[in-house]
């Protein structure tokens, strides 16, 4: 649709163009980020005289909770409240755009636009409670209380890296967990006689039927092999 609208805008003799892009659109990660890489290229390759606007994440993103958020004090999203995104007002970023279309200084040059401060959800709620005059607490939006039309294209890219997160963290218990099983299973092989049949079963098929004689098995709170 973006690179559509260019050729449409040289086929109608359009002199300038100025676009209002994304911040890092060459984050592949972020199919909203790296979309915009094919129309920033089509203005590059065009004869038109452009601006590009890269706007970090906007306050006006929680225009469509503020309702909620007032009645009840509380700004809830998808992913952990100490996330930190730069923010921009994009009524700063409009004026930006008037003073690259009526203007020369910014011509041929790519800007990103983003406000002071680089906030978490706590910081925002303290902005928020400061314009309002009162408290307004932060909180994690669980995800089965979310419905469809609670979730906005600009929240996947965040809740993706939540979840990425999860999956590393989760591997990284896996690996801990398999090493430890190794390191029980070199000593099972240190070990002879009935206490070593005993470790070598309880760290693979399960606890043994009953201690070896005059031997304390393993509490399996120490076990990390066990289910």
């Amino acid at each position: 649709m973006g690179e559509a609208f260019v050729a449409t805008a040289i086929k109608a003799g359009v002199r300038r163009l100025v676009f209002s892009s994304v911040i890092h659109p060459v984050l592949r990660g972020l199919p909203n980020h790296v979309l915009k890489v094919p129309v920033e290229n089509a203005v590059l390759e065009s004869q038109l005289e452009y601006t590009f606007l890269h706007p970090t994440v906007l306050f006006q993103n929680y225009a469509s909770a503020w309702a909620g958020i007032v009645k009840t004090g509380v700004v809830a999203e998808p992913w952990s409240n100490d996330t930190r995104f730069s923010r921009v007002d994009y009524r700063d970023v409009a004026e930006v755009a008037a003073k690259a279309l009526l203007e020369d200084q910014l011509l041929y040059g790519t800007f990103e636009l983003c406000a002071e401060g680089w906030l978490n959800r706590h910081d925002v709620a303290a902005l928020i409670g400061e314009a309002l005059g009162r408290t307004i607490a932060s909180a994690k939006q669980e995800i089965a209380a979310l419905k469809v039309d609670d979730i906005r294209d600009r929240d996947i890219p965040f809740a993706t890296d939540e979840l990425d997160a999860i999956v590393d963290h989760t591997a990284q218990a896996t690996n801990a967990i398999l090493e430890s099983c190794e390191m029980l299973d070199e000593l099972s092989g240190t070990l002879t006689g009935e206490p070593g049949d005993a470790l070598q079963t309880a760290t693979t098929l399960g606890p043994p039927p009953g201690p070896a004689a005059g031997w304390n098995p393993v509490p399996a709170a120490a076990s990390s092999c066990r289910s």
